[in-house]
């Protein structure tokens, strides 16, 4: 994975996927399984929400400082 992947699938403040690294994963394992079993392709976003307040991260991250926030992303797959 480069850093540029890094950057776009990962919360800035944890280290969990985000959204789009979610999304990444699915379309990855549906593709792996596919391989070996006739199912459906992965399925395209059908909308994106953004929401309005800023996340901190996980718990742990916020011990004695604030550093750079990241907003929530929802998507409804097709």
């Amino acid at each position: 994975m480069s850093l540029e992947d890094h950057e776009r699938y990962y919360y800035k403040s944890d280290e969990h996927w985000n959204s789009a690294g979610a999304y990444q994963a699915y379309r990855d394992i549906i593709a792996m399984i596919g391989a070996d079993f006739e199912i459906d392709p992965a399925r395209e976003i059908a909308e994106e929400t953004t929401f309005p307040f800023e996340f901190y991260g996980d718990i742990a991250s916020q011990v004695g400082k604030y550093g750079e926030t990241d907003r929530i992303t929802d998507y409804v797959l097709e």
